[in-house]
């Protein structure tokens, strides 16, 4: 078959993996043969939001991020462990803990980096 204008359809499926993708009115819909929701493949994705309810690295021990209805939970490996942010600065209206530690070693290696 060739098309030289486009091709209208409702949905496509492959020929051996069977697996399908269904055109709907919000965009497109991936299905794998056993027409559970399936996976995309890329090497690069540009997008302008992505809705999720947690991502997490490729590795089994990798570290996710959830998004529950109050913020964000950082965590690492395939269980509930909490994981570490790190970052230059933080901007913040509040802190709540019940433990701070040690002040990590700057980056030019001296012992530790003062506040602020």
């Amino acid at each position: 078959m060739t098309a030289s204008v486009g091709v209208h359809t409702p949905w496509v499926e492959g020929t051996t993996g069977r697996g399908r993708i269904t055109f709907t009115g919000q965009g497109a819909e991936v299905r794998d043969d056993a027409n559970a929701l399936g996976t995309v493949v890329a090497a690069k994705a540009d997008v302008d939001t992505v809705a999720a309810t947690w991502v997490r690295g490729r590795d089994d021990g990798a570290g996710w991020i959830q998004f529950p209805p109050d913020g964000i939970r950082v965590g690492h490996g395939g269980g509930v462990d909490l994981g570490t942010v790190t970052a230059d600065k933080i901007s913040a209206n509040g802190v709540n803990t019940t433990w701070v530690g040690t002040p990590m070693p700057a980056r030019d290696g001296s012992s530790s980096r003062s506040p602020g």
